[in-house]
C-alpha cells in the first residue's frame, strides 16, 4: 500500500460555505435546498424557515416549501400551523392530478391530525398517502393503528399485511400484527411471527414482553412503546406497559412515566387513578428529566389544567417547548413554575438563561441567577454560570 497526496492547488472543493442569505438566493430551488440542508445540519447563524419562508412570500403555493414548513411546524407541536400549510401543499399537488406523485404532505397530514385528535380525517389522509411506494409501509401501519382503536381487527390484520408486504423488517408492525392475531384468536400465528421477529433482532423489545419474556429496558423505552399502544387503541396495555417501570431507574424518566400514566388515566375517564398519577410525578426525582415527545406537550398541558398548583409540570413543559424554539411560551411556563415553587433552583436558572439569549434582558438574568443560587447555595453549576454572566456584563467577582 502506498499514500500519495492529491493536489488540489489549495483548494477544497468540497469545503462547507456558508449559504447567502435568504433574500439574495435568486431561486426558489434553491431556496428550498438550503433550507433542507440546514434542516439536516445544524448551522450558527441560519435557520432552515427562513429560507422557506422566503420561498413563500415569493410563490405561497411552493408544494415543497409548503410540506418543509407543515413538517417544521409539526416537529415543534404547532399542529393547527403544520395542517395549513400541508393543507396548500395538497392543494398545490392535486389541482392537476387527484393522485399526487409525493405522499409526504398527506402522510404528515395525519399524523398532525391524529394528534388533534380528528381521527376520521386522519385515515383519509393516511389512505391517500398509500398510492406513493414510499409511504405505503409507515402509511398502512398508521391506518392499521386506526382499525385496531375501532376494534376492526380484520381490517387491521389487512393493513398491517400490506404495511410488511413493502418493508418485512417493520419491527412496530410485526408487533401489532401479533396482537390483532390473537385478538382474532390466531395465538399460534402469532407466537410463531413474535418468535421471528426476536430472531429478527434480539432487542425487539414489545415482542419480547408479549411472550412472556420479561426483558429489562429503561422508562424511555417503557414510554416510546406505551405511545404505540396507546395510538393503537390499546389503552389497558398501555397502562400495564408504564406500571412495569422500575421504582429505581436510572434513566430520569420517573415524571415523564406518571405523567403519562395519570393522561392516559384521565383519558379514559379514571380522573381518581389520574390524581393519583400526579402526584406521584410531582415527587418524582427531577434530575436528568428530559421530555422530547411531541406527545408531551398534551400530556403536561393535562397535567397543568389538572393542578394548576403543581410546579413541575410547567418547568417540564417550558423545557420542551424552549427546546422547540418556542421561547415565549417557555418562559411563560418557567414563570408560573417560579410562581409555585420559588425555591426551585433549575427553574431560575431556566428563567437566566433565557432572560440573557433571548430577550437579551441582563438584569433580568443577574436577578434570575441571584435567585437561583440563593435556592441552591452549593449548586456549582449556578456559580460557575453566574461567574460567567458576571464576566460578560463586567461585574466585579464578590
Amino acid at each position: 500500500l502506498a499514500y500519495r497526496p492529491r493536489s488540489s492547488d489549495g483548494v477544497d472543493s468540497q469545503a462547507a460555505t456558508e449559504p447567502p442569505l435568504p433574500e439574495d438566493v435568486g431561486s426558489l430551488d434553491e431556496l428550498y435546498l438550503t433550507g433542507l440542508h440546514l434542516a439536516q445540519y445544524r448551522h450558527a447563524t441560519r435557520t432552515p424557515e427562513r429560507y422557506w419562508r422566503e420561498a413563500l412570500r415569493r410563490d405561497p403555493a411552493d408544494s415543497r416549501c409548503n410540506t418543509a414548513m407543515g413538517e417544521w411546524h409539526l416537529r415543534r407541536g404547532e399542529l393547527a400551523d403544520a395542517v395549513r400549510h400541508l393543507r396548500q401543499a395538497i392543494a398545490t399537488l392535486t389541482k392537476r392530478n387527484p393522485n399526487p406523485r409525493d405522499g409526504e404532505p398527506l402522510y404528515l397530514l395525519g399524523v398532525a391530525l391524529r394528534h388533534l385528535d380528528e381521527h376520521d380525517a386522519a385515515y383519509d389522509a393516511f389512505y391517500k398517502a398509500t398510492w406513493n411506494a414510499a409511504w405505503q409501509s409507515p402509511a398502512h401501519f398508521a391506518l392499521a393503528m386506526h382499525d385496531c382503536r375501532r376494534r376492526q381487527w380484520a381490517k387491521a390484520l389487512g393493513h398491517l399485511d400490506r404495511a410488511l408486504r413493502v418493508n418485512a423488517d417493520h419491527l412496530q408492525a410485526r408487533d401489532l400484527k401479533a396482537i390483532v392475531l390473537r385478538r382474532l384468536g390466531r395465538d399460534a400465528e402469532a407466537t410463531s411471527l413474535l418468535e421471528a421477529t426476536v430472531a429478527l433482532n434480539p432487542t425487539a423489545y414489545l415482542a419480547r414482553q408479549l411472550l412472556g419474556r420479561s426483558p429489562t429496558f429503561d422508562a424511555q423505552v417503557h414510554l416510546d412503546l406505551a405511545w404505540d399502544l396507546w395510538h393503537a387503541g390499546l389503552a389497558d396495555e398501555a397502562i400495564a406497559l408504564l406500571k412495569q417501570v422500575r421504582a429505581d431507574d436510572a434513566s430520569g424518566a420517573a415524571p415523564l412515566v406518571a405523567y403519562t400514566l395519570a393522561a392516559f388515566h384521565e383519558w379514559g375517564g379514571k380522573n381518581d387513578e389520574a390524581a393519583i398519577a400526579r402526584q406521584a410525578a410531582k415527587g418524582a426525582p427531577w434530575q436528568y428529566c428530559f421530555p422530547a415527545r411531541l406527545q408531551e406537550i398534551a400530556v403536561l398541558r393535562a397535567a397543568i389544567a389538572a393542578d394548576a398548583a403543581d410546579p413541575r409540570a410547567p418547568f417540564y413543559l417550558g423545557c420542551l417547548l424552549y427546546d422547540r424554539g418556542r421561547y415565549d411560551e417557555a418562559i411563560a411556563c418557567w414563570e408560573r413554575s417560579a410562581a409555585a415553587d420559588a425555591d426551585f433552583a433549575p427553574v431560575w436558572r431556566c428563567l437566566g438563561m433565557a432572560a440573557f439569549n433571548v430577550r437579551h434582558d441582563t438584569q433580568a438574568a443577574l436577578d434570575a441567577y441571584e435567585r437561583a443560587v440563593a435556592a441552591a447555595p452549593d449548586g456549582g453549576r449556578l456559580l460557575y454560570e453566574r461567574d460567567q454572566l458576571w464576566k460578560r456584563l463586567g461585574v466585579a467577582p464578590e
